[in-house]
């Protein structure tokens, strides 16, 4: 057989010369050839397709006349697949494809078995997972060996009264019977509920309670319930009380004894007063004493004890007694039981009022070594002066501590203990307050009045690293001001802030709320100390209540302004800084959180600053100059606030002082009033 050079797909099976044009033998066994023309298309027309390439209706590449049959034309057999249904002829592009319409259904309605045909018939695989076998009385329907097979439904109902059965489609099912419940009661209608099994209703029909004692006996709550009890009483009472046996009925009663072995009744038996008399004769008891109570004849158990005298008074300091020979209940004071552990009072009993503990008089000494006396009632410590100027004045050699003041010498006012300052600035510094980073807010702005009319002191002596306030706040006269920051020991004096003649609490309650001040020219200059400024540290100067100037010389920023009450500095705000925002220019940038000892208006409930910045005071010019190094919370960082009134004669030039040469002699070079 050779092939066509140009024509591959048809061939000749006879040997000759090759045609010029067509590369084919130029004899062609036509039958041979044409059947190899077909080119396995189920659409092509089989006995009108020819090998003939020199036809010009030859296809050029295959060298066929091929004929297709027409489109629609059924083409199912020519495929030769038994899985095809129906096929037909369609046009697809350019030339005519077999396309098949429907595929054998091989479908057996069995949701356990893969469903598909090949090898020209049906087959079907096993499939796995849950499946639904229309069988309510199954669960948990599983695929196994291409069945659904599920577990079998529980029906029981645990109640023994009903038949428990399962239909395929409905499911279960219950059949109650009455007759399978019965407890023996006769008092109980018995039946059984689909909902509770054997139920036992409570009735009311007649019944016997097995008592002959009883009559129309019925059933109630289950139970046969004894009826009206039978009468077995003849009227008479000296015969003795008839009773009824519950076997043998009514019973003759026993004559009741007159005699009842109690000592102290009188017995007797009359029928008309139904006789059984006992009569009590308390006289029969009586023992002649006072003091145990008066004695009484019980019918039934005889002589009872009286009830004694109440001797207890409600008074804690008498003692109670009875007294057997006058027949009467004493209370005799005892002063012993006053003791209040107060040196100060003197402890009394009144038999009526009770412990009286009257107040000393003031000045009694009250204490071995003779250090402390009473006033009003509280025993103190004798005043070691006015104030810490005072005692220093006096004793310049006694150094910083705990020491005792009265400031208003004889009046009301009793002495109590403060902190001195006996060394720096001269010394004579009197602790007022203590602004700290304690973990608390004490000094806030709803608390501002702290600071000048609200008298409420708290902290202790012995606690000065925490928020403190003493009384010297509003009680001290004071000239000058100091004020040292911990942990980094900076300090600042500021002179001539008072003027002696009124308390640090006076002075700021008269400057005002909110003062918007020049912050170059207003406030008390530095006058002393190791306190020096930085690049956010505008000004030295010491200023009060100050209203935040936010960046702006008229103070115009609203609601939103950080204003300060109490001591304050004016400062850049330095969070600014930290957040990498530009800080606003000096002077009095935010002063409530930046250079205050607590109050902030725009945050009122705690000490400094806003939320996101600080939580705590900033402690003056604590944060500014970035002094606070010590653990937060902890009371490490803080500020004392000391008051110093100016003395003449102390050997400190002070506010109002030209000169103080130590005394107050004329005719020194300073007068004695510290003139030149």
């Amino acid at each position: 057989t050779i092939v066509c050079d140009l024509f591959p797909e048809a061939t000749c099976d006879v040997s000759g010369p090759c045609d010029s044009v067509t590369g084919c033998p130029t004899t062609m066994d036509l039958e041979a050839s044409n059947a190899n023309c077909l080119i396995n298309n189920a659409c092509i027309d089989a006995f009108n397709t020819k090998c003939a390439p020199n036809d010009p209706n030859a296809d050029p590449t295959t060298g066929c006349v091929v004929e297709f049959l027409k489109e629609g034309d059924p083409c199912a057999d020519a495929l030769k697949d038994g899985c095809v249904l129906e096929a037909y002829c369609q046009n697809v592009g350019e030339s005519m494809k077999c396309e098949v319409k429907e595929w054998v259904d091989c479908d057996d309605l069995n949701e356990c078995t893969k469903d598909f045909c090949a090898d020209d018939i049906c087959q079907y695989s096993p499939l796995p997972g849950p499946c639904d076998d229309d069988n309510v009385c199954t669960t948990k329907d599983l695929c196994a060996d291409s069945q659904c097979t599920g577990t079998a439904l529980d029906c029981d109902d645990t109640f023994a009264c009903t038949t428990d059965s399962c239909n395929p489609q409905t499911g279960c099912k219950h059949q109650a019977d009455d007759t399978l419940c019965d407890d023996s009661n006769i008092c109980t209608d018995n039946g059984c509920s689909l909902d509770k099994g054997c139920v036992f209703t409570d009735n009311t029909a007649p019944c016997d309670d097995n008592n002959v004692c009883t009559t129309e006996d019925t059933c109630a709550n289950g139970a046969c319930q004894s009826g009206a009890a039978l009468s077995c009483d003849n009227g008479l009472f000296c015969d003795g009380a008839e009773t009824c046996d519950a076997v043998n009925g009514c019973q003759d009663g026993t004559a009741p004894v007159t005699a009842d072995a109690v000592a102290c009744t009188i017995d007797s038996c009359e029928e008309d007063n139904n006789c059984g008399l006992h009569t009590p004769d308390d006289i029969a008891c009586d023992n002649g004493l006072f003091c145990d109570g008066a004695e009484t004849c019980d019918a039934a158990t005889g002589c009872k004890a009286g009830t004694a005298p109440v001797t207890a008074d409600a008074v804690a300091c008498t003692v109670d007694s009875c007294d057997e020979a006058t027949d009467t209940v004493l209370h005799t004071p005892m002063d012993s039981a006053c003791a209040d552990t107060n040196p100060c009072t003197d402890d009394l009993c009144d038999a009526v009022g009770g412990c009286q503990n009257p107040a000393l008089p003031d000045e009694t000494e009250c204490n071995d070594d003779g250090t402390k006396w009473c006033q009003s009632g509280e025993c103190v410590p004798k005043s070691q002066g006015i104030d810490c100027a005072d005692i220093h004045w006096k004793n310049p050699a006694w150094p910083d501590g705990v020491y005792v003041i009265d400031p208003d010498g004889a009046g009301a006012n009793a002495p109590f203990e403060v902190y001195c300052d006996m060394t720096t600035d001269g010394g004579g510094w009197t602790l007022t307050a203590v602004s700290s980073d304690d973990g608390q807010s004490t000094w806030t702005w709803n608390n501002r009045h702290y600071w000048d009319t609200d008298t409420t002191t708290f902290g202790g002596l012995d606690e000065l690293h925490k928020d403190f306030k003493s009384r010297t706040h509003h009680e001290v006269l004071m000239d000058d001001m100091l004020f040292i920051h911990a942990p980094s020991t900076v300090w600042a004096g500021y002179h001539a802030v008072g003027d002696g003649t009124g308390t640090l609490a006076g002075k700021i309650a008269g400057i005002g709320t909110s003062i918007c001040w020049d912050g170059t020219t207003d406030g008390y200059p530095l006058s002393t100390g190791t306190l020096v400024m930085n690049e956010l540290f505008c000004s030295t100067r010491l200023f009060f209540n100050s209203k935040d100037h936010d960046g702006t010389s008229n103070c115009v920023c609203g609601d939103w302004c950080h204003d300060a009450y109490g001591p304050n500095w004016s400062v850049r705000n330095p969070y600014n800084v930290a957040t990498g925002n530009p800080p606003h220019s000096c002077h009095l940038d935010d002063p409530g959180f930046a250079a205050s000892l607590g109050p902030n208006m725009v945050n009122p409930g705690m000490e400094g600053g806003p939320s996101g910045n600080i939580g705590v005071s900033a402690i003056g010019y604590g944060v500014v100059l970035d002094l606070n190094t010590g653990a937060a919370g902890s009371g490490e960082n803080n500020m004392r606030v000391y008051v110093r009134r100016a003395i003449c004669g102390n050997g400190v030039k002070e506010a109002g002082e030209q000169c103080d040469d130590g005394n107050t002699d004329d005719g020194d070079g300073c007068s004695v009033g510290c003139a030149l």
